[in-house]
């Protein structure tokens, strides 16, 4: 049989290896693991004096550093897959003298020179849904970056007794999300961004928290019917704490503690080949029935091919109402989201803001949900957000139609010319304005 086998370390990239098994046969594999790269650089304040003790970090990036008392620092770039697409930067922050700074960084860059300033302090408070204080609340904060956010995992605070808290060092001039949640609770986060600080202190609203006082039950099975024990379940959902469990000998669950609303339930079952299913409920559900299976036969590359300069992808396995007027002769911005997913929803949101705009520029804008989720509650959410351009759904195997469509994350932008060809793909709303620039450039 042919293999392929994942060697994962934390200092260095992720390698694969195929190789064949042969029955009474010993082979050796080897691999070479290649360390992740490394920038080196100092932290200085505003005098130009070395800053010791300041907290480092890369945003996308797993690790972090301190900076030594001659403010020298060494940090490993260990870049998720997830967040290619993000605009690296190099965080630094002095909690107690409060100084910060975010500074952008090129892939190959290996030294760099960080000079700090005073911080933003960001004040608020974290309610319940009828404005009462929740104490001992935990609070996360969200670097953003074109479009996509990661956590600065050494940021963990708690709320006092009257809901209050104070987050120090935050970098200027970028977007944040403070995110909250508490036992009971579920989760919930405010975007902000520091450009309009008075005195280095920003007042955030307050964030609500709805109570997790629900559950959802079930039973997991595969495709025969059969009860799968031990399979795990896991919850997701805006606003929905963070819950788990495993199911019982007769593939059985119950997951406590869930908020009302919607909630994605996701089953995996380990094995030689991992079994996986899900279903989109709310919370209170019960006897809900999760089919797993293996959808490996049918599985595609994880890395989508770049589609740029080809035509257009077949529309057929999309569910849009599409008249011929409305995109003949005229280029194309195509928005794929997931409902459920914040970013997504931003950038749907922005499109609307410019809906008119693009549409004078003889730009037809159409929004796909590439995730799978309940027509009736897409169409409540379109018709509730008055959306003015046309938004369909996917119409057969998700994960085969995003391979398609060379979709390696959501929202996922492409923008083609009058002739249907795809001049971009995958960038941040914000750049949109230069691709479409730069393809009339080309035009020309």
């Amino acid at each position: 049989r042919v293999y392929k086998h994942d060697y994962p370390h934390e200092r260095h990239e992720r390698q694969e290896k195929t190789f064949i098994v042969e029955g009474g046969k010993t082979r050796r594999v080897a691999v070479q693991l290649r360390g992740y790269p490394k920038v080196t650089g100092i932290v200085r304040d505003q005098k130009g004096q070395p800053v010791g003790g300041a907290m480092i970090s890369i945003c996308p990036g797993r690790d972090d550093a301190t900076s030594d008392s001659q403010g020298r620092f060494e940090i490993r770039w260990q870049t998720p897959e997830w967040s290619r697409a993000m605009t690296p930067h190099v965080i630094a922050r002095h909690l107690e003298r409060n100084l910060a700074a975010a500074v952008e960084i090129e892939e190959d860059a290996r030294l760099i020179d960080i000079n700090m300033t005073t911080g933003v302090v960001l004040a608020g408070k974290v309610v319940d849904v009828d404005d009462k204080p929740v104490e001992k609340a935990y609070l996360n904060l969200t670097f953003r970056s074109s479009n996509y956010g990661i956590s600065m995992k050494r940021e963990k605070g708690v709320t006092n007794a009257e809901g209050y808290y104070e987050i120090r060092a935050v970098p200027p001039h970028h977007e944040y999300s403070v995110n909250a949640g508490a036992d009971g609770y579920g989760r919930n986060e405010v975007r902000i961004t520091t450009d309009d600080v008075v005195n280095n202190r920003l007042e955030v609203e307050a964030i609500r928290l709805a109570p997790a006082n629900l559950s959802v039950s079930g039973i997991v099975v595969n495709v025969e019917d059969k009860p799968m024990d031990d399979a795990h379940v896991f919850i997701q959902g805006v606003g929905q704490p963070y819950r788990h469990t495993l199911t019982k000998k007769d593939g059985k669950f119950t997951i406590e503690g869930v908020c009302a609303g919607s909630i994605r339930i996701t089953a995996n079952k380990p094995g030689t080949t991992v079994l996986s299913g899900s279903i989109q409920v709310v919370g209170g559900a019960t006897n809900v029935r999760i089919v797993v299976n293996d959808d490996s036969a049918g599985s595609v590359p994880k890395q989508p091919p770049s589609l740029i300069g080809k035509p257009l992808p077949d529309m057929d396995g999309l569910k849009i109402e599409l008249a011929p007027a409305d995109v003949e002769n005229k280029t194309m911005l195509i928005c794929f989201w997931d409902m459920q997913q914040r970013p997504s929803r931003n950038c749907i949101t922005k499109l609307i803001k410019r809906a008119e705009q693009l549409k004078d520029k003889s730009i037809a804008v159409i929004a796909i949900n590439a995730s799978n989720i309940d027509e009736n509650m897409l169409d409540d959410w379109v018709k509730k957000n008055n959306i003015p351009f046309p938004v369909g759904r996917l119409g057969g195997d998700e994960k085969k139609i995003r391979f398609n469509w060379g979709i390696k994350s959501l929202p996922w932008l492409i923008l083609t010319d009058r002739s249907h060809v795809i001049h971009a793909e995958g960038f941040g709303f914000d750049s949109l304005d230069n691709m479409i620039e730069e393809m009339k450039n080309v035009a020309l």
